[in-house]
Formats: C-alpha cells, sequence, structure tokens
C-alpha cells in the first residue's frame, strides 16, 4: 500500500467511546469549540458533516486488544471498560492522501461522503444522494474497493458543496 502523506492535528472526541483508525469524524455538535479545545464527534448517518478529519490511529483505552481483520463496526461506538475516553485526544489526518473504511462498494475517482454512524464512507450514488443536495465529501476515492470494510485510499477534501 501507498504511504500516507498528509497533516495530522489532534481533536478532543465529545463521546465516551472507542473508534478505530481510519474513520471519519465530523464537528461536534454536543460541544463547542474553542480556542485550546477542538471537538470532533463520530457521525450519526449518511453524509454529515462537516468533515473534520478521519482518525490516523485506533483511539482505545489502554490494553485494548483489537485483532487484525476485525470488522471495525463492532468496536467503534462501543463504551470503553472502566476507563472514560470523552475529551482526551484523538489524532487526526485532516488532508493529503489517507486511508478510510469503505461501507461498500466504491470506484476509482468517486467522491466518497461518510456513509454511516461508524465513520465508514460510501460514493454519492450508493447512498442515493441526488441532485441540489448539501454533500459533506470526505474526498475523491483513489483505489476501489468491492465489500463493506475495505480499506479505500483517499485525497482528503472537506470542503462542502451543493450536487
Amino acid at each position: 500500500m501507498p504511504n500516507i502523506q498528509g497533516n495530522q492535528l489532534t481533536f478532543r472526541l465529545d463521546a465516551n467511546v472507542r473508534v478505530a483508525k481510519y474513520s471519519a469524524l465530523i464537528k461536534s455538535t454536543l460541544n463547542p469549540s474553542t480556542f485550546l479545545n477542538e471537538f470532533v464527534a463520530l457521525p450519526t448517518g449518511p453524509n454529515q458533516g462537516p468533515v473534520i478529519g478521519v482518525t490516523a490511529e485506533h483511539f482505545f483505552e489502554p490494553m485494548f486488544f483489537f485483532k487484525q481483520g476485525t470488522d471495525p463496526s463492532t468496536v467503534t461506538g462501543t463504551l470503553p471498560t472502566l476507563y472514560n475516553m470523552q475529551t482526551r485526544p484523538v489524532l487526526c489526518q485532516i488532508d493529503g492522501l489517507g486511508y478510510v473504511y469503505a461501507a461498500g462498494a466504491v470506484n476509482q475517482g468517486d467522491i466518497v461522503v461518510v456513509a454511516d454512524a461508524y465513520g465508514r464512507v460510501n460514493n454519492l450514488a450508493n447512498l442515493g444522494i441526488g441532485a441540489g443536495t448539501m454533500v459533506f465529501p470526505v474526498g475523491v476515492a483513489q483505489t476501489l474497493t468491492a465489500a463493506a470494510n475495505d480499506i479505500v485510499l483517499v485525497r482528503f477534501d472537506f470542503t462542502p458543496f451543493k450536487s
């Protein structure tokens, strides 16, 4: 796989939940960001935004085991055991090229948006996003995927537009 290239920043997660790496995060509506504390959240459904970044590493409590190949949706959004993750810093990639979990088949060149509450992405057609809808993109797919939980390389561009 190609090397990930882009800038990364830390944000504070607005909920006490686990988040697998390569999950898209959006602007928090629960906690307003300030100059010192900028908050992000897991999306609640498709085409949520604005997108702030994509997790660059797993966001789990210490000593939590995540076996390679595990479906990320079985972990993302679950409550940690005996540990509070709320307001802890999460590292996110904010531009360049990076990986994101797909929620289904995506073609190279597709504009991808948040597809579900796990931060996975899919294209506009698969999500039924029609003309005249405000779109909150994650970016443009550089590779293709065949199934849910495949990893797609995306050129990040979080700039909203009207379809």
